[in-house]
């Protein structure tokens, strides 16, 4: 018998390498289980029970109904559908290709907002001190040349006062979003679903979740797979967003009794995926204009990412700056008017 591993270059991808292997009759376990090692771990050890099944004398359609077999709804629907037209390969490499592009997305959206949560962090907590440490030391000053104080400084001492009055709660509350903080940057999926939810900041975010389910549905679409057990598949294999929570509650009501844009104007979708839906009645080519809009959706995201990078650095510097600005010209005030009463 071949081995699957010398059978193709080392260069050639995995889902490749296993279409060459359908292609040429070699064992489709062996192809299944070096597609398992690039594939996310919540699919991995389903695939390697998947080709242990084949390996066994199942056909593969037999194994993938197994009533034990835990293998993803979107990921079985996929293998169908390649078993069925031919293209498995492709059909995998697609979803390890969509993985991979979601994960390096919510990457780069956690980065991008950390940055800057943890300069106003730290920045507040700086604040925080001055107010706590080094205001009072400024008041007894004050309060020994018995001077009239501008009502900047007025506040100023009236926030410290505040600050000593809140210490325990103040420093718990650093304590809690430190934590909160740290689980956000560690967060991933979760962080983008997050994101997802802010006005004008999240549009990155939201484009990437119409890119990911424009690209999870295209498959299934053109493999005929029904729209109601499509619409399953994509909405437990999405990352969580909004998008994802819409799709959810469609695939639980759809039967296929009106059309898919109608349904859809019931559950929140974005208008742009309501446009989109129009076009189902075009069969297979339903699923290359799905494709081309995930293609458009990801460089929006990727634009609107570059823009909304390019607007937080300078916004929350000025920011910062402004405010601890006044702290200080709100601690000198007094001393610049004691010298002039000196002089």
């Amino acid at each position: 018998m071949t081995s699957f591993l010398s059978y193709p270059p080392d260069d050639v991808p995995p889902a490749m390498a296993l279409q060459q292997v359908v292609s040429s009759g070699l064992p489709l376990a062996t192809g299944l289980r070096a597609y398992a090692e690039e594939c996310p771990a919540s699919a991995k050890s389903s695939l390697l029970q998947l080709a242990e099944s084949v390996e066994s004398g199942q056909s593969i359609s037999e194994a993938i109904q197994a009533p034990n077999l835990r293998l993803p709804g979107y990921l079985r629907g996929l293998i169908e559908g390649g078993i069925r037209t031919g293209t498995i390969g492709p059909m995998l490499e697609e979803y390890l290709h969509q993985r991979r592009l979601q994960r390096r997305f919510g990457q780069k959206v956690t980065l991008e907002f950390a940055y800057p949560l943890v300069v106003i962090y730290f920045a507040t907590l700086t604040c925080f001190a001055m107010l706590y440490f080094l205001v009072p030391m400024f008041e007894k000053i004050f309060s020994d040349f018995g001077t009239t104080l501008p009502w900047m400084t007025e506040v100023l001492l009236r926030l410290s006062h505040l600050t000593r009055f809140l210490l325990v709660p103040a420093a718990i509350g650093f304590i809690v979003s430190g934590i909160a903080l740290l689980l956000y940057m560690l967060g991933g999926k979760w962080s983008k679903a997050l994101v997802d939810r802010i006005p004008f900041f999240g549009s990155s975010a939201r484009y990437a979740s119409m890119s990911e389910f424009c690209s999870l549905l295209a498959p299934l679409v053109e493999t005929s797979v029904p729209l109601p057990t499509a619409l399953q598949a994509v909405s437990a294999a999405m990352q969580p967003s909004r998008l994802k929570s819409s799709t959810r509650s469609l695939a639980s009501r759809y039967d296929g009794s009106q059309t898919l844009a109608d349904a859809a104007q019931g559950f929140k979708f974005p208008h742009q995926i309501v446009h989109l839906l129009r076009w189902e009645q075009r069969g297979q080519a339903f699923g290359e204009i799905l494709r081309s809009w995930a293609e458009l959706f990801a460089r929006m995201a990727s634009s609107r990412s570059s823009v909304i990078s390019a607007i937080i650095g300078p916004v929350m510097m000025i920011g910062i700056g402004f405010f601890v600005g006044m702290i200080v010209i709100a601690m000198f005030l007094p001393l610049v008017k004691l010298l002039n009463e000196l002089s």
